[in-house]
C-alpha cells in the first residue's frame, strides 16, 4: 500500500519562526533570515544530524546541481522523520498493549478473589 503524502508540509515549507522554535533547530546553529536549516547541517558522516540513508545516498550524487541535491535532501528528511514517527508511533502502540494486558491480568485475578468470596 503506497504511503499518502505527509500531513505535515516538508521542512523547507516551515516559516523561519517555527523553525527556531522547533526542537530540532535548538541543537544547531542559530537562524538568520538568510540561512535554512539544512544549510547550517554539517554534511560529514559522523554527525549524528543527518539520517543515516541521506549519508549514504548524497556521497553516490556529486554530479547532481545543488538545486537537485536540496530537493533530495528535503525528501529524506520527510521520509526519515515519516520514519521516525512510525517507530515512535510502534512503540506507543507496544507500550499501550502492555498496560492494557497488566489490566486485564489485575481485573481477572480481581474476579477470581470475588469468586473465592462468594463460595464461601
Amino acid at each position: 500500500m503506497p504511503l499518502n503524502e505527509p500531513s505535515t508540509p516538508p521542512p523547507e515549507n516551515f516559516s523561519l519562526a517555527k523553525l527556531q522554535e522547533s526542537e530540532c533547530s535548538k541543537s544547531h546553529q542559530p537562524l538568520n533570515p538568510t540561512t535554512t536549516p539544512k544549510t547550517q547541517i554539517p554534511t560529514t558522516p559522523t554527525t549524528p544530524s543527518l539520517p543515516p540513508l541521506t549519508t549514504t545516498i548524497l556521497p553516490l550524487l556529486t554530479a547532481i546541481p545543488e538545486s537537485s541535491l536540496t530537493k533530495i535532501r528535503s525528501l529524506l528528511a520527510t521520509h526519515d522523520l515519516r520514519v521516525q514517527g512510525i517507530v515512535m508511533g510502534r512503540e506507543i502502540a507496544r507500550a499501550a498493549v502492555k498496560a492494557r494486558e497488566q489490566r486485564i491480568v489485575e481485573l481477572e485475578d480481581e474476579l477470581r478473589q470475588a469468586k473465592e468470596l462468594r463460595s464461601l
